[in-house]
């Protein structure tokens, strides 16, 4: 654009320098008119320049407004990028620390169950060990009892026949030959006492 007004105004100052029509030297009314011309071109183009440097001070002062504007635009995006990151990792991490406590409680709870199971069987354990214990106690006491009433037994029913005997002989002893009857029927009363077992 300058450079168009730089060649008009060279055209238009050949066109002053022409002198007049007859090619003769210039008045110097005539050089006053070229030199008033020459400034009043050079005033218009120096507006023109003027106009055109203030329009691209004015659109560079724009551009640079709309640069700042999207720097910023950009350091909020930044900043806020950067905030939520911040707040997702945080509460990542909060989760992160909820889901190892409760991992933690859990396995906990899993090993309290686990040692109460055992103590169980422990002593589930032991109380049938002494269960059993106590019902072998009871069987060899039982057997103990029943080899003790067998002896007594036999040793009643030794004696019970020793009485037997005993009593036979001397109802024979004092009956005598006319009391044999009596003598057999009180033995064979007292038979039964002879076969008599506990």
């Amino acid at each position: 654009m300058g450079a168009k007004k730089k060649k008009g105004g060279k055209g238009k100052k050949g066109k002053g320098g022409g002198g007049d029509e007859s090619g003769g030297a210039l008045t110097p009314a005539d050089e006053a008119k070229l030199f008033q011309n020459t400034i009043v071109s050079l005033e218009k183009q120096l507006a023109e320049r003027t106009e055109d440097t203030c329009q691209a001070i004015a659109e560079r002062r724009d551009l640079q407004r709309r640069v700042e504007e999207m720097k910023d635009i950009y350091d909020d995006e930044q900043t806020a990028k950067q905030d939520i990151s911040r707040q997702m990792t945080r509460q990542y991490k909060q989760m992160q620390e909820q889901y190892i406590a409760q991992i933690n409680h859990l396995n906990n709870t899993i090993q309290e169950c686990k040692d109460q199971l055992e103590t169980e069987r422990v002593e589930r354990e032991e109380m049938e060990k002494l269960h059993m214990a106590e019902v072998d106690r009871k069987d060899t006491e039982i057997d103990k009892l029943k080899a003790k009433m067998e002896d007594m037994a036999a040793e009643f029913s030794e004696m019970l026949q020793e009485t037997l005997r005993k009593m036979q002989e001397r109802i024979e002893l004092s009956a005598g030959p006319y009391n044999t009857e009596d003598a057999v029927q009180v033995q064979r009363r007292m038979q039964p006492l002879d076969d008599f077992k506990i």
